[in-house]
């Protein structure tokens, strides 16, 4: 199991200090929410995927942002 890190442009002007956003798969979402929040992190929202799973929006302690996820299904090997 690798880290793979996308760049995505996004259509937003610069609104702060912090542009940097992950998105983070997981295998169990519950066990994963309760690391961020033991680390100091928090729960800012859980919403759906536009297939219906749930998103978690975590934020470590200087509000930056990641969203927290099941991977898809027939996710397979990343490109290399």
């Amino acid at each position: 199991m690798g880290l793979d890190l996308v760049p995505q442009e996004i259509p937003e002007a610069k609104g702060g200090k912090n542009r940097a956003h992950l998105d983070v798969e997981v295998t169990d979402l519950d066990a994963s929410l309760e690391r961020v929040v033991a680390i100091g992190g928090s729960l800012v929202e859980c919403i759906k995927s536009t297939n219906g799973e749930p998103l978690l929006v975590c934020a470590d302690p200087d509000a930056t942002s990641s969203i927290t996820r099941l991977p898809d299904e027939g996710d397979g090997p990343k490109r290399g």
